[in-house]
């Protein structure tokens, strides 16, 4: 019974070693977790950053862009506009000339027919 009572006696003392050693490697274990999420959590911290500014570069972009494509629009509307006044007071020039040129072939007309008429 006394050898039982010794046998116990060291598989009780190994159990307890054991039960430290595994509470020890958890414990280490739980650190290297902790201490890879922070590094991992360092990392993705970096690289949102770096996706912000990317984001902000490429939106002040499209916004110059955007004021440049209007600059253009603002041109072409410009010239459009100067293009058709210049056609309208071409054609306005021409249908004043040929009015004048219609008026001065009535009035010799009307002319010729009243001179003709007895006084």
């Amino acid at each position: 019974m006394e050898k039982d009572k010794s046998t116990y006696g060291q598989a009780g003392k190994a159990l307890s070693e054991r039960a430290d050693e595994t509470e020890l490697q958890l414990h280490l274990a739980a650190m290297e977790a902790h201490d890879q999420w922070q590094s991992i959590e360092a990392a993705l911290g970096h690289f949102l950053q770096s996706c912000s500014r990317s984001l902000h570069t490429e939106v002040d972009h499209a916004e110059v862009q955007l004021h440049l494509a209007k600059l253009d629009a603002a041109d072409v509307v410009s010239e459009q506009a100067q293009r058709i006044n210049r056609e309208f007071n071409a054609s306005k020039a021409t249908l004043e000339r040929k009015a004048l040129a219609a008026a001065t072939d009535l009035q010799q007309q009307f002319s010729g027919a009243i001179g003709g008429l007895p006084k």
